[in-house]
């Protein structure tokens, strides 16, 4: 097959690797011009993905393309950038058969990324792909396993898949994957916050817990089936992002447990911490009552520059309440 990866960060690169390992012909598109000439003179996303060598499969390039010439485009670029990056990689808004790899909610309307793709471009079927990933492992070979989700059934998609170290399972939430996707990453930084915090293994237990109980009550706001929590793209990746310093989302909270202030960190970085804009967009969103969350209404203080510590005493000193939603 013939496909496109826009994004030639550690996942678009990742993902690049999978499926011309499995040779398929795979064009890299990216924003930075440098890191095309240099995929394709020495075959390593050094910036990004550093000491993997990359299939001869993979050529890339930062100049605009046809989308009616590959069989799928896959976005993996920033959610933020998803306008910018399509109207600037691809010569025609008619897109057909497009993947959404990112995971974020924009941060003008505070919608998921369909729903902005829908408003801007024609397009025929949309697909998600979620789930715990870390790109460097993928890249590797290592076994991972995602969620797939459509409207529409592709059998000639499961197809690209099969033979690669990545399992997908199908659903047709794709909806309910992208506000898992991008919920996460913000939880993600209250649980690196804990480490920062030092407060133990129990308060992260008990905070995992509770956060799922948090993407329960968001997921019936937005009239998506709530048992799709306990999916790939839910529960597992969650407690990916939540569990380990390779997570991006998880060092920021970090920082913020220390004393950091988030944009200060995120200025030092060359990574997108979509956790933090995620938290920002989730105000802009009339549906999302924050005072039932009260976990997410915290974070969103945090990041804002609270005191991480005050809010989790808060937290605690709150009255007790029965267990479930």
């Amino acid at each position: 097959m013939n496909i496109l990866i826009l994004g030639s960060g550690a996942w678009g690169t990742s993902l690049a690797q999978v499926f011309a390992k499995n040779k398929n012909k795979v064009t890299l598109w990216s924003y930075e011009k440098e890191v095309s000439i240099q995929i394709n003179k020495i075959n390593i996303n050094k910036k990004y993905l550093n000491n993997i060598r990359l299939s001869k499969n993979i050529i890339s390039t930062n100049l605009p393309l046809n989308p009616k010439d590959f069989d799928f485009i896959f976005y993996v670029s920033p959610a933020q950038h998803l306008v910018t990056v399509l109207k600037q990689s691809l010569s025609s808004n008619k897109i057909g058969n497009i993947v959404i790899c990112s995971k974020g909610i924009d941060i003008k309307s505070g919608k998921v990324i369909s729903d902005v793709l829908i408003k801007n471009f024609k397009q025929d079927n949309i697909h998600v792909l979620s789930g715990p990933s870390f790109a460097g492992e993928v890249a590797l070979g290592k076994p991972a396993a995602l969620s797939l989700g459509s409207k529409v059934k592709s059998n000639k998609l499961e197809i690209l898949f099969k033979g690669t170290n990545i399992r997908i399972y199908l659903s047709k939430e794709y909806k309910a994957m992208q506000l898992l996707g991008a919920l996460k990453n913000s939880y993600a930084i209250g649980s690196g916050i804990i480490e920062g915090l030092s407060l133990g293994e129990n308060a992260r237990a008990a905070y995992l817990t509770r956060v799922i109980q948090e993407l329960r009550f968001l997921l019936k706001t937005f009239k998506c089936n709530d048992i799709f929590v306990e999916s790939l793209a839910g529960i597992g990746d969650l407690i990916l992002t939540c569990s380990s310093m390779q997570s991006r989302n998880f060092k920021l909270g970090f920082t913020l447990g220390k004393g950091g202030k988030a944009m200060n960190y995120i200025k030092k970085n060359i990574n997108i911490n979509e956790g933090y804009f995620t938290a920002i967009a989730v105000t802009k969103n009339k549906k999302i009552n924050l005072k039932k969350l009260p976990i997410l209404n915290s974070l969103i203080k945090v990041i804002k520059g609270s005191s991480a510590e005050n809010e989790m005493k808060k937290l605690l000193a709150r009255p007790f309440k029965k267990e479930l939603f």
